[in-house]
């Protein structure tokens, strides 16, 4: 093998490391390998699509696949070749993997009282007192590094005299560079109990520049090995030292070692057979002062051979006062990194393993420090906007020791690689992408706006351009047509943001259209990725519509990570569709009416906390529901409005993870509108009620769509589904979730329209039950739900006529 074939190697690599660090991000056509028995993850299994070159799962089982393959198959040692189709897997399903030869250790049993049991109780009972993010203030500054190596221990075993010119060049490489490299720079500020930020000073990436990766260095482990679940790659698993880790964990005191002063219990642990969760193995280093923990060395338990990673904690008494984390480390074994990238390499000839290892240095700590400020509350991470800045003194400034000629070379070398290969535009395609647009050039085309479908206009096509910021960074114009099989009439509008400060994403926004809006419909201010929700399901049964000439201006910023507000003032022209038309308090009989409407719509998110990285936020998952509100007014007499009104919507929605078999979804929408108006200013009910079509969450599924508007409406919506169950069928994952829905509603002032007005004031009310996963494919799952109405006043006699059969359809992006 040549040095060529190992450079070109090395760049494959860099480019597998790149995606998946951008899985983290992005996490689309995301599929995940297990055990067969276990259902234990497999990590780095060698992915083979039969098309485009084989790739590595990560630590976790992850892997990503192109949509353009047909097939797939996973292969790792120890286990039996498995194939499967990506038509008939769907996206984030979970690949189970079937061992060809199982070897169990025999488990020694020691009868009478195990001397470990004291001491884990002890460091349980002292846990919380211990914790280093539960109690004091503190602040500190650390080092993180992250390398990606040839391992050393091959490299030293080639010999001097060797004539292998495969092995010198190999050497040779080895000592000139490393395969991947990344530093960063970090300060971290906690004060209980919830205001916790940490600040990126520097980080420096071979290969890369974005800011959302220069946290990966110092993110693979938990900070600490106190909490309930230790987070290794971003998988989590259970702790020995959590409460109930004696009926967990197997504990076996191996060595007492005496101090000066105390004493160190060196504890092994492991799951105990039979018991089915995500456990690591490892030693516990137990300091009787206070039966805190001193080292702890840990890996997933059952680890496959040659594929594994390990972590170690040190801690050091601090300030005479508690123990606090000095190091931390991690190591992971890539052996099969080099075999999966390179398909030219001979299988026969032996390949050395590749090492990732990492590790933390935590300095400078300090105790009830004094009170800083260097973001909002909201923030718990973000990057120095000069992070990527800092010369090459103050980077050893931060290092423990200067960068080393081979450091240097690598950074050199990966650099100029990434330029070639263009990773910076790639992930900036990834960008645009997830918003649902497509880069071309100069212009990004908008998917939404290729195709839509409702019961009004039935097909809409159109075309959606709007420029990118490749043509203009600080200005986006845009435009868009449509035209509706159903209605048979022509839509189009355009629109033009400015764009003041794109970290908070706060701009001024313009726009014009001719379209048609949902009769009594409501929609706040979108989120990111809002038009992947399952709930932009219920636009597929809008049945009314009316059409509206609108010109807009509008200005939207984060007042707060966790809180987005924009305002609005629009001019309209409505005219009414289906022969309908409103009559004023004066008697005036109008089909169509100029309105003038100033609006506020906020978006928060109370307590919850975001990462954020140069203009994209992360949220993590807050323990609060998310409030929405949005308040407009109508203005009679500006220019030729006649209207005058307020129209108030709240909504809250929550997800709630339950004992990690259930998950719960609940959301509360009330309305209300104040003032004589049309029915395009009041509220629809959200029904999406069409026998065999698909279940909306969000929606009352026997609720017929357009049929119920209401002045003041309160509506709830609560699913909780169960964990998905295995079955040998690769193409069937069944998942049952249990569905309610309730809601009561009003109407003032019928006489004002010339149609019937029906609203549902005794309430409406409706149970059901979906059976996802019946049949899955590879971006979606299909299953079955039945849905019952229950409601007293709007129940049919004929009990069968109450049940809606649909079909559920999931579509999941993580």
């Amino acid at each position: 093998m040549s040095i060529g074939v190992y450079l070109r190697t090395m760049k494959t690599g860099l480019i597998l490391t790149i995606l998946f660090l951008a899985s983290i991000s992005y996490g689309q056509n995301t599929y995940f390998i297990a055990d067969g028995q276990s259902e234990e993850p497999i990590p780095f299994v060698k992915v083979t699509p039969d098309v485009g070159s084989p790739v590595l799962a990560d630590l976790s089982g992850k892997f990503t696949v192109s949509a353009s393959a047909t097939n797939v198959t996973l292969h790792f040692n120890g286990y039996d070749d498995t194939t499967f189709l990506i038509a008939e897997t769907p996206d984030s399903s979970i690949i189970f993997m079937h061992l060809s030869m199982q070897q169990l250790d025999p488990v020694k049993v020691t009868p009478g009282v195990n001397p470990a049991h004291r001491i884990i109780r002890n460091a349980i009972a002292n846990r919380k007192s211990n914790h280093p993010v539960k109690n004091d203030a503190f602040r500190y500054k650390s080092y993180s590094k992250f390398l990606i190596d040839i391992d050393p221990e091959f490299v030293a075993s080639i010999t001097e005299d060797t004539q292998d010119s495969t092995l010198i060049e190999l050497r040779e490489f080895a000592d000139s560079m490393h395969l991947f490299l990344m530093e960063s720079v970090s300060e971290r500020y906690f004060q209980p109990p919830l205001r916790d930020q940490e600040k990126i000073v520097a980080y420096k990436i071979s290969g890369l520049s974005d800011p959302r990766f220069s946290t990966f260095a110092k993110s693979m482990q938990s900070f600490s090995f106190y909490d309930n679940q230790f987070e290794v790659m971003g998988r989590q698993y259970v702790n020995p030292l959590a409460f109930g880790g004696l009926n967990r964990y197997l504990f076996s005191l191996q060595d007492t070692t005496l101090n000066e002063t105390d004493t160190t219990y060196t504890i092994y642990f492991r799951p105990k057979k039979g018991k089915n969760f995500d456990g690591i193995e490892g030693y516990l280093y137990i300091n009787t002062n206070q039966f805190a923990i001193e080292k702890v060395i840990a890996e997933p338990y059952q680890d496959t051979s040659g594929l594994s990673v390990r972590v170690v904690q040190e801690y050091e008494f601090t300030d005479n006062r508690r123990w606090f984390p000095k190091r931390l480390n991690t190591e992971i074994n890539l052996s099969n990194l080099i075999e999966a990238a390179d398909t030219e390499n001979d299988p026969d000839e032996p390949m050395p393993k590749i090492i990732g290892s990492g590790y933390t240095n935590i300095e400078e700590v300090t105790f009830d420090p004094e009170k800083v400020k260097w973001a909002e509350s909201s923030v718990a991470l973000f990057t120095d906007e000069e992070a990527n800045e800092l010369s090459e003194q103050e980077w050893n400034d931060h290092r423990e020791r200067p960068i080393t000629d081979k450091e240097r070379n690598t950074y050199q070398t990966i650099d100029s690689l990434s330029k070639e290969a263009n990773v910076e535009r790639i992930i900036q395609i990834l960008d645009v992408l997830a918003d649902g647009k497509v880069p071309l050039g100069y212009v990004n085309l908008d998917l939404r706006r290729l195709y839509r479908y409702n019961l009004y206009e039935k097909h809409r096509l159109g075309v959606g351009l709007e420029t990118s910021q490749k043509l203009m960074k600080p200005l986006t114009i845009g435009g868009y047509f449509a035209y509706g099989t159903g209605d048979n009439e022509w839509k189009y509008g355009g629109f033009m943001h400015l764009h003041l400060w794109r970290k908070k994403q706060m701009r001024l926004e313009l726009s014009f259209q001719q379209d048609v809006m949902e009769r009594g419909g409501q929609e706040f201010l979108a989120s990111q990725n809002a038009w992947l929700s399952p709930e932009r399901y219920r636009n597929l049964f809008i049945r009314s519509m009316d059409r509206q000439r609108l010109a807009e201006a509008a200005f939207r910023t984060d007042i707060r990570a966790n809180l987005s507000v924009r305002l609005a003032q629009k001019y309209q022209q409505l005219s009414f569709t289906d022969d309908y038309h409103f009559t004023d308090v004066e008697g005036v009989v109008w089909n169509t009416i100029d309105v003038a409407e100033s609006s506020i719509d906020l978006e928060w998110n109370p307590f919850a906390k975001y990462q954020i990285f140069g203009t994209r936020k992360l949220a993590k998952e807050s323990k609060f529901p998310k409030i929405r509100l949005k308040v407009a007014h109508g203005w009679r007499g500006m220019a030729e409005s006649l209207l005058d009104y307020w129209r108030i919507n709240t909504s809250l929605t929550h997800k709630v993870k339950i004992a990690r078999i259930l998950t719960l979804d609940w959301k509360v929408n009330a309305s209300r509108t104040i003032g004589d108006v049309p029915l395009f200013f009041t509220q629809v009910g959200d029904g999406t009620r069409v026998n065999w079509n698909i279940s909306t969450p969000g929606s009352f599924e026997t609720m017929p769509s357009g049929y119920f508007y209401s002045t003041q409406q309160l509506s709830t919506f609560v699913r909780l589904k169960f964990k998905a169950f295995r079955t040998n069928a690769a193409w069937n994952e069944p998942q049952i979730s249990l569905h309610h829905a309730w809601g009561i509603g009003t109407f003032d002032n019928r006489s004002l329209h010339n149609v019937y007005i029906n609203s549902f004031d005794k309430g409406f009310g409706e149970a059901g039950i979906i059976l996802d996963g019946l049949w899955v494919r590879q971006f979606s799952g299909f299953g079955l739900g039945a849905f019952y109405n229950y409601s007293p006043e709007y129940t049919s006699d004929v009990w069968y006529e109450n049940i809606v059969p649909k079909i559920s359809f999931s579509f999941i992006v993580n």
